[in-house]
């Protein structure tokens, strides 16, 4: 583990599409993390961007099933912008 937070690979059963599990600590609310799902480009095989888009979702409804029907979790949402890169200080806005 680094100091700002972990990073994993998953793959979805319909593609061989990698694509990057982030989880971070969010630094502005405590017990608050920010988890980002990027695509893991291929240097010489391009991938259309509608199977990287399924890739992700899958892998996004795949959280929200984990998420959302576990009671100890406060609040969940999906942005398209890194919150990071857009200033927000509270994800719940």
């Amino acid at each position: 583990m680094e100091d700002w937070g972990w990073y994993a690979s998953v793959k979805t059963r319909d593609s061989d599409t990698s694509i990057a599990l982030l989880v971070y600590a969010w630094p502005f609310l405590e017990h608050c993390w920010l988890i980002g799902l990027d695509p893991k480009r291929r240097l010489l095989r391009r991938q259309h961007d509608t199977t990287i888009r399924a890739a992700v979702d899958c892998i996004a409804d795949g959280i929200d099933g984990i998420i959302c029907s576990d009671d100890r979790f406060e609040s969940f949402g999906w942005r398209e912008q890194n919150p990071f890169d857009t200033g927000v200080k509270d994800p719940r806005q």
